[in-house]
């Protein structure tokens, strides 16, 4: 099968509808979004960790709001993308002691625990992060 075709029966020829509302592909928006909270002074004090966490979390925003109501009925995207930027101010506040703190937005869930950082295991997702960077 060509790559192509395969392309086309997974989706990928072409992007959805919902992921061009703003007449650019979100993706795109995403990476330009990222750029910008790499510079932006507010961020600047995170660790590297925690600066790409705060980019998932961005774009998960610019995700949800860009969609919004095209995939999911609007107030339950616009719902989703509050929860990403609650995260994304307190992972930016938790770095900065005299922040006025941002709740997590799990906290209100029976059993929370707040977030510790471990060690973590690419195996388990069955990622080969160590790519041959080599290969044409």
């Amino acid at each position: 099968m060509s790559e192509n075709k395969h392309n086309e029966q997974l989706g990928f020829d072409k992007p959805p509808d919902r992921y061009m509302s703003s007449g650019r592909e979100t993706i795109d928006v995403i990476r330009d979004a990222c750029a910008y909270l790499s510079s932006h002074p507010d961020f600047r004090g995170l660790s590297t960790a925690d600066l790409a966490f705060a980019a998932v979390c961005l774009g998960h925003v610019i995700r949800y709001r860009d969609r919004a109501g095209l995939k999911d009925p609007t107030p339950v995207d616009l719902k989703k993308a509050a929860f990403y930027e609650q995260m994304l101010l307190h992972v930016r506040n938790a770095a900065y002691s005299n922040a006025s703190k941002i709740d997590d937005p799990r906290a209100y869930r029976a059993g929370f625990e707040a977030y510790a950082r471990e060690e973590f295991d690419p195996a388990k997702y069955d990622l080969d992060l160590d790519l041959d960077w080599s290969a044409p």
